[in-house]
């Protein structure tokens, strides 16, 4: 009976010793997988993490460049306060664009400017600042309005208006670009005597080129039909550390607003003028 169990005992034996667990190599090999997947999943995760941070960045400035281009344009849509009146300023620039409109919520606006509405003079001014002569550093600034409501006269003859009072309508503003040159946040332009034929399209309009730091004369303010509005806004969270990275993610806005009641016919010689 004795041996018969011994017996048995060694039979079982050897079976209870090849129940071992993990080997050192198989631990290892399972360890570095885990490593490696883990490291994928973390650099997933910070993918995703950017790729959202970016499209809110986008989304962002998009707003704010709306905001303040919205902002420009209705304006520049209620300048013409009469027949043959030209809205434009002496004085403005390819920075500063200076115009008398009516905007108002109200359907007829009075001459003479209360304290909320009326003919008003607006001063449209970027604050931003350029070095250098060839390649120039874009130095970002700020895009504010000034309005001054009138306090006397009429479109035939003048207006005379009060102490103007700013308000901030863009941060951070920098110029646009077109074919990787940088561009006039404003432009001004008039009719030409003869439409011209582009790439197929009718253009009646010629720019008024200024020279470099040039106003606007008087007699080159009273021909303007048409503004180009153009500038790029980036993110709410944009510095002067993070403007290489951030610049990629900003707005560009453009908008042509023609001062006119009716199109010019552009087969026959233009003798318009703004506001007709």
């Amino acid at each position: 009976m004795l041996s018969e169990l011994g017996l048995r005992l060694r039979t079982c034996l050897p079976a209870l010793g090849r129940q071992g667990g993990f080997t050192l190599v198989e631990t290892l090999v399972a360890m570095i997988t885990g490593i490696i997947v883990t490291g994928a999943l973390f650099t997933i995760l910070e993918f995703s993490m950017k790729h959202d941070t970016r499209i809110t960045n986008v989304a962002e400035a998009s707003q704010l460049g709306r905001a303040a281009m919205t902002h420009v344009v209705d304006e520049l849509h209620s300048a013409c306060l009469a027949s043959r009146f030209s809205p434009v300023q002496s004085g403005s620039t390819e920075s500063k664009l200076i115009y008398i409109d009516g905007y108002s919520e109200k359907a007829e606006i009075p001459n003479v400017g209360t304290s909320t509405t009326g003919v008003r003079k607006d001063e449209i001014l970027w604050g931003g600042t350029i070095t250098g002569e060839t390649e120039g550093e874009e130095k970002a600034g700020l895009l504010t309005d000034s309005t001054a409501l009138s306090t006397a006269g009429e479109a035939a003859t003048g207006f005379t208006f009060a102490a103007p009072s700013t308000v901030r309508i863009g941060e951070n503003i920098v110029r646009g670009e077109e074919n990787s040159k940088a561009q006039p946040l404003f432009r001004y332009y008039e009719y030409a005597e003869h439409s011209t034929t582009g790439t197929g399209e009718v253009s009646t309009l010629q720019e008024i080129k200024l020279a470099k730091g040039a106003a606007l004369s008087t007699t080159q303010a009273e021909s303007v039909a048409a503004v180009d509005v153009t500038f790029r806004a980036p993110p709410p969270n944009y510095t002067s550390k993070n403007a290489a990275e951030l610049g990629r993610e900003s707005s560009d806005q453009s908008s042509l607003v023609t001062f006119a009641f009716a199109a010019p016919n552009s087969e026959a010689t233009i003798k318009a003028g703004p506001c007709e």
